[in-house]
């Protein structure tokens, strides 16, 4: 599951603090001013400033400006900022006091509070306050690089979107999907597939997902589905819905896999767990916490168990570790068996409360019975049963406890022991 955390602190950096914040010095007041109703426009260089209600909405500055049909302004390095919100540049551009559009090409940028750099051949800035890339957009961040056919902002209603062959990579790791929505307002945002994401520890994919950010519009949870699938070196899994919950300081504090949930280990014994439910916590060195709240079915070596419900961990250095919750039922290529409990560590199972295990050779019942992956057993407390060895009569037997290796019940019995 080291992809499934790869993913969502990926998509942290996609994200975390999406909206712009002004980062920019003030530029000095121009020598004379013209003051219209819409703004001011300098007579040297050129500012204008745009205010409501006595705030001011936007500024645009420039090192030179030339005065183009119908009163267009042809600038030369343009700079918009908005208060608290952001600023875009390039070495050209044009603007339109009238309709207070503002375009800007040729190395054309927008920068945000969270050190994203967007980058086109040029930006569309209306009155209706939407950011638009005029072509393909590249974004950076750090060591992360992404691009899109378009990137829009609307400034008013505080959405962001990224439509079009949407692609993140950082190192190793590629993310791909066909449009990125956040509603900074609303908290919240949407992931339209295929949305593909690949790395050396594995591959995950889903058609769709959504994120939840907090009023402060950090990310707080990611949803994948459906279904969600993802495979790795070490397992895979596989789900209608894939749920993160992200902590303090974007770290992932858990997965909820949702309907239909598989994750298969590989391994010289395979295993597979299948539940309606499954909850996983991150741990040490690698290793998950997972609990199935709800019924359940452990498959492994061609023998399969099913339980009311079950926790244990995987992963990491620990050896596989299961802990069900019965009526335990199940059966497999030696007979079938049932307990009260079922304990999975490693390659041991150990069935507990009213265990019994019957094969077509032996039966055996006691209070707890243990079949360890070499293929020996043991049982202990209250231990009756009967062994048919081939071309013999049966006998039966009762004893505290009783060993047996791969052949069968019973090689030695201890305590109270008695045998017909």
């Amino acid at each position: 599951m080291l992809f499934s955390t790869l993913f969502i602190g990926f998509l942290l950096l996609l994200a975390y603090k999406f909206k712009p914040k002004l980062d920019m010095p003030a530029p000095g007041p121009p020598e004379t001013e013209r003051r219209t109703p819409r703004g001011t426009l300098s007579a040297k260089g050129f500012r204008y400033v745009q205010q409501s209600g006595g705030t001011v909405e936007f500024e645009i500055t420039a090192a030179s400006v030339t005065e183009g049909r119908g009163g267009t302004k042809l600038l030369t390095e343009p700079v918009m900022t908005i208060p608290g919100q952001g600023k875009a540049w390039a070495r050209e551009g044009s603007f339109e006091p009238s309709t207070q559009t503002l375009r800007i090409w040729d190395d054309a940028h927008i920068s945000h509070a969270a050190g994203w750099d967007a980058a086109s051949s040029g930006f569309r800035l209306t009155p209706e306050g939407e950011i638009v890339s005029e072509g393909d957009v590249a974004l950076s961040r750090l060591d992360a690089r992404g691009r899109a056919e378009l990137l829009r902002y609307q400034r008013k209603a505080e959405v962001a979107y990224l439509e079009g062959k949407v692609r993140f990579e950082q190192a190793d790791k590629r993310l791909t999907c066909s449009r990125i929505i956040v509603d900074f307002s609303l908290h919240s945002g949407q992931i339209a597939g295929p949305v593909e994401f690949t790395s050396l520890q594995g591959d995950l994919r889903a058609p769709e997902g959504t994120l939840a950010l907090s009023e402060k519009n950090e990310l707080t949870g990611v949803s994948l589905g459906s279904p969600c699938t993802g495979e790795g070196p070490r397992g895979s899994f596989s789900a209608r819905t894939l749920v993160a919950d992200i902590g303090e300081k974007g770290a992932l504090s858990a997965l909820h896999l949702r309907r239909d949930a598989a994750v298969t280990l590989s391994g010289p014994a395979p295993s597979t767990l299948r539940t309606a439910l499954l909850d996983l916590v991150p741990g040490e060195r690698e290793s998950w916490a997972w609990n199935a709240p709800q019924a359940l079915t452990v498959e492994r070596e061609g023998g399969k168990a099913d339980a009311a419900s079950g926790k244990g961990e995987f992963g990491g250095s620990a050896p596989l570790s299961a802990d069900l919750a019965g009526p335990v039922r199940g059966k497999d290529a030696r007979g079938t068996f049932r307990g009260d409990r079922a304990a999975l560590k490693g390659g041991d199972w150990t069935l507990s409360g009213r265990a019994a295990v019957e094969r077509p050779a032996d039966w055996v019942k006691a209070d707890a019975i243990t079949y360890r992956q070499d293929g020996s057993s043991s049982a202990s407390g209250n231990v009756t049963g009967w062994r048919r060895p081939e071309g013999q009569p049966e006998f039966t037997f009762a004893s505290d406890k009783a060993h047996a290796g791969a052949g069968g019940f019973t090689a030695l019995l201890a305590g109270s022991a008695r045998a017909s």
